[in-house]
């Protein structure tokens, strides 16, 4: 790898970084701005699109090369649709998993009912993730990945994820106000890796990511796992260790799997 690559891949990462410290502040003044406003909820949920809408600001100034390599990631190849199928229903086996057990464990007396959810609210849903998702794992994930390696990249998005959270929670909005804020930052942090090892197995699909977001987000709505719903954390928590055991799984098996870019597993960085 010539000189001249290596500062392409470090100004890539260094907009990266800019990329997801603009989105954070863009979100943070658009909550400020319209939270404590009497508007419906839509314009607050408006802040879901803004990972998408500012990424593709991000590509509008930079190389044709990675303007091609982010429309790579929306490709579907035949490897992308099994991955497709299995983000479709991860997180509904984790998130009832979860459920069941903190029953089991913590509360006898709780009874596991799944809520009705409407196809046009899942629609929503499929949506709102993809206006975050394209921006997390279709611009930033793998711009960062070409210089620190997807382990790094996919802390640095987590964390950036997490944070992005931050001002939504502190009004109680688009995070669980009742789950503990390190547990929640726990929770992203590791789905931030979750996505990664689908992101790669899946041959580089932000549309994965996608489904795996929305496939959370869907079972969040049926499956009664926050504490309001469950008598205490500890369905929360256990899906947040479940998620964490899914997330080194998925490290173990990306470690030797060929990077999205064609490398071969010995060349491909895996942080």
């Amino acid at each position: 790898m010539n000189s001249e690559t290596n500062e392409d891949h470090a100004g890539a990462a260094l907009r990266a970084v800019i990329y997801l410290t603009t989105v954070i502040a863009v979100t943070a003044m658009w909550i400020a701005v319209v939270s404590p406003l009497d508007v419906d909820r839509i314009w607050m949920r408006l802040s879901w699109t803004l990972p998408s809408l500012v990424a593709i600001v991000f590509l509008i100034g930079d190389t044709s090369a990675a303007r091609q390599r982010f429309l790579a990631t929306l490709a579907i190849r035949p490897r992308t649709l099994v991955w497709l199928a299995f983000a479709a229903v991860t997180y509904s086996v984790l998130v009832t998993l979860a459920s069941w057990f903190s029953g089991l464990l913590f509360h006898p007396e709780f009874e596991l009912a799944l809520n009705p959810i409407e196809p046009g609210a899942v629609l929503l849903i499929v949506l709102w993730s993809l206006g975050e998702e394209l921006g997390w794992r279709g611009y930033a994930l793998p711009t960062l990945a070409r210089k620190i390696g997807w382990n790094w990249a996919s802390l640095v998005v987590g964390v950036a994820w997490w944070a992005w959270h931050t001002p939504g929670w502190l009004v109680g909005f688009g995070a669980p106000g009742d789950v503990s804020y390190l547990v929640f930052g726990a929770w992203v942090v590791s789905a931030s890796f979750v996505f990664t090892a689908f992101f790669r197995l899946s041959g580089g699909s932000a549309l994965v990511a996608v489904l795996l977001h929305a496939g959370a987000n869907t079972a969040f709505q049926i499956v009664p796992i926050m504490p309001g719903s469950t008598g205490g954390p500890e369905a929360f928590n256990l899906l947040t260790g479940l998620n964490v055991v899914v997330a080194l799984a998925g490290m173990a098996v990306t470690h030797f799997a060929p990077s999205c870019d064609g490398e071969s597993p010995r060349r491909s960085r895996n942080g």
